[in-house]
């Protein structure tokens, strides 16, 4: 598997732009395609329902005056892409596929969870924003790709300065850890420097550590290996804070289950930690 085919969802929010920065720069080790993509609801969806008929004159208004927020929106994001691609030097794809990084727009009506996930699950990778920063229907969007489409999903505050270089990886030995290492040896062996990181408390090696270093050994990646102690610090942010000191460009984690993913992402330490992610966070469920 490589990030051949890697989703940016649109929400016409400032974060858009970061979020697609970012996307491009996860697809230049593979030479992949980064699709922007805005689902819209459909314009008589904002028609309110008040309890009292509405005038058809009205109702025309508001459907017009959602067409031209619509149309407003897919205009900024267009030019946007048009910009970074100029800046970056990419080609904005048109049928045939070409060489290096390609990059295209598509703007769709209809359910936008239902149809962001349908849209992940053809997709390689899944890159937001900062949570906190887009709007709040993108986090349950965000959690039904992870949890439904099952791709790995990239959460970025800022756009990348660069190539990515260095990952950190959180290592627990549990399932959805190891699944993400497996979906991501593409990306691990493209890197300068892989750090497998485990959050201890007594000292001990996390489960399964000596056959993750066997998995990672034969997929050609270089890597070390690194316990840390939290101390008073949650795991999130003892591995934040590892992250940062070691200068990674990257997080690689795993997800949870429905429950605790649900608490572990909007209640707690780690809540701040998606809201707010100073270094970008790979998560796969």
């Amino acid at each position: 598997m490589s990030f051949a085919s890697i989703l940016v969802p649109a929400f016409g929010a400032p974060q858009d732009g970061i979020a697609l920065a970012a996307g491009i720069a996860m697809a230049k080790p593979f030479d992949g395609h980064v699709q922007l993509l805005a689902v819209h609801p459909y314009p008589s969806d904002a028609v309110p329902n008040v309890g009292v008929p509405l005038s058809l004159e009205v109702m025309q208004s508001i459907v017009r005056g959602q067409e031209s927020h619509v149309r407003d929106m897919n205009t900024r994001l267009r030019d946007m892409l048009a910009s970074l691609n100029a800046c970056e030097g990419i080609t904005v794809q048109r049928g045939r596929r070409e060489n290096g990084v390609t990059c295209s727009f598509r703007s769709r009506y209809g359910d936008v969870e239902k149809t962001l996930i349908k849209s992940a699950a053809l997709s390689d990778l899944v890159v937001f924003g900062a949570i906190a920063e887009i709007p709040s229907d993108a986090s349950q969007v965000f959690l039904g790709i992870l949890r439904d489409a099952q791709k790995p999903v990239l959460i970025t505050k800022q756009a990348p300065s660069g190539r990515v270089r260095k990952i950190v990886v959180g290592w627990d030995g549990s399932t959805s850890a190891a699944r993400a290492i497996r979906q991501t040896v593409p990306l691990l062996r493209r890197v300068e420097q892989v750090t497998v990181t485990s959050v201890v408390g007594d000292g001990r090696d996390a489960p399964g550590t000596e056959s993750l270093s066997a998995y990672l050994a034969r997929h050609g990646v270089r890597f070390a290996c690194r316990k840390i102690f939290p101390g008073r610090l949650s795991a999130a942010d003892a591995m934040l804070m590892e992250a940062q000191n070691e200068g990674a460009d990257l997080i690689v984690g795993g997800g949870y289950g429905h429950d605790q993913l649900w608490e572990a992402f909007f209640g707690g330490a780690t809540a701040g930690l998606l809201a707010d992610p100073t270094v970008p966070i790979l998560l796969v469920h």
